[in-house]
């Protein structure tokens, strides 16, 4: 969801809105490869459809990069292939082989898996149920040990927050809600800090921001880059995506804790674009990309990066 937002506001301003008018072709096979191909590619905006029933600027960008590569004489195969490696393998509804292999033999492998344990559970059970009764508490015992008290207290304040917090309230009695909540939480930074991220998941930016202001005020110990990169995020967000100096502030503060904070960079390549500042906005994104271990979020970086590359190339003409 959080990566999502990004894509929306990057797509926003550095896609193509200008659709080619006219799709002239030399014959009517590449006319017909042309629509063909649309319905195999998914629009990143549009959940569910194709490219060939959306008008969104990011549908419209990716019919003309196909419109161009069939008259540069490029196969199907070739065209689909760039696609992917720009938008990843999910743009096609084709899925391909070699990067979805577990695709093709999941299926094999689970029935194996289930007549293999079938056959030893069945031999287990003719012997005793002491065993399985040792496992679960040992099982048990170990998760405790591993996962913590904390996580699991984690795990009740989760499922306490979801019951209170009311998806319809008002503003004024979500914030009432969450300064309740929060004064609960006084001594535990790790429930502050996790009631912040649930309010970002939930869409609640301003409130996400009122509430890691407190953390960041109240324990100074536990603010890290990436506490400082999230207060930023959701402040950008709450202030109807403008940056100001605190934001900006926030995110330079963010890198000196940590130069390579993936969120902080993403967010001064977005600044850094919206000032045309394309060369440095590049150089920003590609060291988010570098250190992002999350497919859906290098996706996104990959898509700003390739668009402000277009963008540097038109200036530069």
């Amino acid at each position: 969801m959080r990566f999502f937002v990004f894509f929306l506001i990057i797509s926003s301003l550095i896609f193509s809105k200008d659709e080619i008018q006219t799709y002239n072709f030399k014959n009517d096979f590449d006319e017909k490869r042309f629509y063909s191909l649309q319905k195999e590619v998914s629009c990143p905006l549009c959940e569910g459809s194709s490219i060939a029933g959306s008008n969104a600027p990011i549908a419209v960008d990716i019919k003309n990069k196909i419109y161009l590569e069939i008259v540069e004489g490029k196969s199907n195969e070739e065209i689909l292939t760039n696609l992917r490696d720009i938008f990843g393998n999910d743009v096609t509804y084709k899925p391909t082989f070699e990067n979805n292999m577990i695709l093709w033999f999941l299926p094999v492998v689970l029935l194996l898996a289930i007549v293999f344990a079938a056959r030893i559970f069945l031999k287990k059970m003719l012997k005793s149920y002491k065993i399985f009764a040792f496992s679960l508490i040992l099982s048990l015992l170990v998760y405790y040990s591993f996962f913590g008290r904390e996580n699991i207290q984690k795990l009740g304040f989760q499922k306490d927050l979801q019951l209170n917090f009311i998806e319809d309230a008002s503003i004024e009695d979500k914030k009432s809600k969450i300064e309740s909540i929060i004064d609960l939480s006084s001594d535990n930074p790790a429930q502050v800090y996790f009631l912040a991220n649930y309010l970002f998941d939930k869409s609640e930016y301003s409130l996400a921001s009122r509430t890691l202001e407190f953390f960041i005020i109240n324990f100074p110990t536990d603010v890290d880059a990436e506490v400082m990169a999230l207060t930023a995020e959701t402040k950008y967000l709450s202030n109807n995506q403008i940056f100001n100096d605190d934001i900006e502030s926030l995110i330079t503060r963010s890198l000196e804790k940590d130069p390579a904070n993936v969120r902080a960079l993403i967010l001064k390549g977005l600044k850094q674009t919206l000032d045309e500042n394309y060369k440095d906005a590049l150089k920003s994104w590609s060291i988010a990309f570098e250190y992002s271990d999350d497919p859906d979020q290098k996706r996104i970086i990959m898509i700003g990066m390739s668009n402000a590359l277009k963008q540097l190339e038109t200036i530069e003409r």
